[in-house]
């Protein structure tokens, strides 16, 4: 029964802008282009703005429009990429980044955004190159060492993953997701108490973390704190009654106690909240197997399956088969 990922991927805000501030600076730019149709200025800055209200698609529109008017203005292909990231074009987006760093290889924010890139797409090891190059142009990126020592972590360093931690907690103690991440770390090299340390410390910054109580109830849970776990869930579902990790990390814990009906209660309520999540029937499922409802498990894997649980699809072959 997998638990959800541990990794956090944090974008840290340059900028803060409301709705009425973006709709007057979008009605600015489109005064701009109507009147100047030619300058690609308008473009730049409406597909900037656009970014912030969310619609990538459009933002990339007037990018490309950039570029098709003059292909010389180097920051367009950084801000084409980010939006590309974001909108899950990777391909695309490593492109735009390629071109903008033969641009301007000095250029710190175009190497870090090309690692997320990477690392979305597997390639941790390029991932770590591009954050390295971030941290030589830019020795104080608290966040490049973070997301590198993420992807150390993914490949298994851990001792080189939390001097990452350890030095962006140095350069900025006050940042929850540093302790979020160090703490996952530790979990995965079996430091239960230094994990345990690290998502308290997140916690103390953020009380209002709900992923903080959730990952260090599965901590606890695999110390073999199972009242401690199950009362980090509960503090989750006080700041949020609707949170389905809550609901489905109860689902795993009482299922690890051997608490298989506590552990159906949890992942029913999960799946209640979101019919779509495959992990909750999955692990539905299994414990229904465990209590003897046969009929009831193999229907709820079938169900996670069908959703794309390879993981249920495996089970029910070997099973079937």
């Amino acid at each position: 029964m997998k638990k959800p990922v541990s990794k956090i991927s944090y974008i840290k805000e340059t900028t803060q802008e409301n709705d009425v501030e973006l709709a007057i600076t979008l009605d600015r730019c489109n005064t701009m282009i109507k009147y100047h149709p030619g300058n690609p200025i308008g473009y730049l800055k409406r597909g900037t703005t656009l970014c912030k209200t969310g619609d990538l698609l459009a933002a990339i529109s007037d990018f490309n429009k950039v570029i098709e008017i003059d292909p010389n203005i180097e920051s367009v292909y950084f801000l084409r990429g980010s939006a590309k990231m974001y909108a899950e074009d990777r391909v695309g987006a490593l492109a735009d980044f390629n071109k903008h760093i033969r641009l301007v290889p000095d250029y710190p924010p175009a190497w870090f955004q090309r690692g997320c890139v990477k690392s979305q797409m597997g390639d941790h090891q390029g991932a770590i190159d591009d954050y390295s190059k971030t941290l030589e142009l830019d020795p104080r990126s608290d966040i490049a060492l973070i997301n590198r020592g993420q992807d150390k972590s993914d490949m298994g360093d851990y001792a080189g993953a939390i001097a990452d931690f350890d030095r962006a907690v140095e350069i900025n103690p006050n940042f929850e997701g540093t302790y979020i991440n160090r703490g996952a770390t530790k979990y995965r090299s079996k430091d239960y108490q230094g994990a345990i340390t690290d998502y308290n410390l997140a916690i103390a910054l953020n009380p209002g973390l709900k992923i903080a109580y959730i990952n260090l109830a599965y901590v606890k849970s695999d110390a073999g704190d199972l009242p401690g776990a199950i009362a980090a869930c509960n503090s989750a579902l006080e700041i949020d009654p609707d949170y389905v990790r809550g609901y489905y990390a109860i689902g795993v814990i009482k299922c690890q106690s051997n608490d298989f009906i506590g552990g159906i209660e949890g992942f029913d309520n999960a799946i209640e909240l979101d019919p779509e999540n495959d992990l909750a029937y999955m692990g539905r499922g299994m414990a229904k197997l465990s209590v003897g409802d046969r009929d009831g498990g193999y229907q709820d894997l079938k169900h996670a399956a069908d959703m794309g649980s390879q993981e249920a699809l495996d089970f029910l072959r070997a099973e079937l088969n």
